[in-house]
């Protein structure tokens, strides 16, 4: 009904990276500027697009009055995004050795991959061990721990992408099934971990 919205004007993206194609999709359906964001729950907002400023496939801009820079790397067109903490974020409460290791310096290294295309900000990837599917933050080690306390399981390694997240799995039982094998994985990460932690994929081996 387009009555719903003719009062939109813009829409905000942010939690998950937008693909361009998916930038695309959501323009033409409401027919309004799409934008984009990107923040940590550490440092708040770190970039921003701005209104009729906006670049499509990217995070935006460093946001105004933070200092942000990319981390050079061997790699001279990708690396780390890190920003200028120390007015936003002193470090984890209680825990050194973590904060010591998210921290060069005054700069809070994001654990985000990406570079700079005019200023603004192209997401490439993340090198800490979390994902994010529908805007939820995933921790890896964390699924990984549970598919350890199912039946059957002797070692589960996870990886994935934004939306997607797979675990390779080594089984010490003799069950054939693989579909079988992987419903009765479902079901028990169930008592375990949030649903939307579980894996899309999975794949197996024998010992």
């Amino acid at each position: 009904d387009t009555h719903d919205t003719e009062s939109l004007e813009v829409l905000i993206s942010g939690g998950s990276h937008l693909s361009p194609e998916n930038h695309d999709l959501i323009t033409s359906v409401f027919g309004v500027e799409v934008l984009v964001g990107y923040g940590l729950t550490e440092t708040a907002p770190v970039t921003a697009n701005l209104r009729n400023h906006g670049k499509k496939g990217t995070l935006g801009e460093f946001c105004r009055g933070l200092s942000g820079r990319i981390e050079k790397t061997a790699d001279k067109d990708n690396g780390e995004i890190s920003v200028q903490a120390s007015e936003v974020f002193f470090g984890y409460f209680r825990q050194p050795e973590e904060t010591g290791e998210v921290f060069d310096g005054e700069w809070f290294l994001t654990g985000d991959t990406g570079y700079e295309d005019d200023g603004h900000i192209c997401f490439t990837g993340e090198k800490k061990r979390t994902r994010k599917v529908n805007g939820q933050l995933v921790d890896l080690t964390e699924i990984e721990r549970a598919l350890q306390m199912v039946d059957g399981i002797d070692t589960a390694y996870v990886q994935g992408e934004t939306n997607s997240i797979h675990a390779r799995i080594v089984l010490t039982d003799g069950e054939a099934d693989e579909r079988e094998v992987t419903r009765r994985i479902r079901k028990e990460l169930g008592h375990l971990i949030a649903s939307y932690k579980i894996p899309r994929t999975f794949s197996f081996t024998r010992e």
